[in-house]
């Protein structure tokens, strides 16, 4: 997609961002079993915490990165971009 400028990061960082959803519902899951004495739940904590806070330090590095990096595009296209949008809202409206 010519017209977009950072899709390979914005999915890097969409799919990450997955990953650390599913480990938190792994984490969940382990909840229910802090009060039994098996060892069940331990093995996936040793692994998901650790990776998870680091992945959300990277994630977090790597969208403030992709923030900083964003460019305007000209005034013209502001303009333009602008009128359809709220040519969008009126559609909308009296619908």
């Amino acid at each position: 997609m010519p017209h977009k400028r950072n899709p390979v990061t914005s999915e890097q960082i969409s799919g990450l961002a997955r990953v650390v959803r599913a480990n938190a519902q792994a984490g969940f899951e382990n909840v229910a079993l802090w009060h039994e004495r098996d060892i069940s739940h331990s093995s996936a904590e040793r692994i998901i915490i650790p990776d998870s806070t680091t992945l959300a330090d990277y994630l977090l590095n790597k969208t403030a990165n992709l923030i900083e990096t964003m460019f305007r595009l000209s005034e013209a296209h502001d303009v333009e971009s602008r009128k359809h949008a709220w040519t969008g809202v009126q559609r909308a409206v009296v619908a």
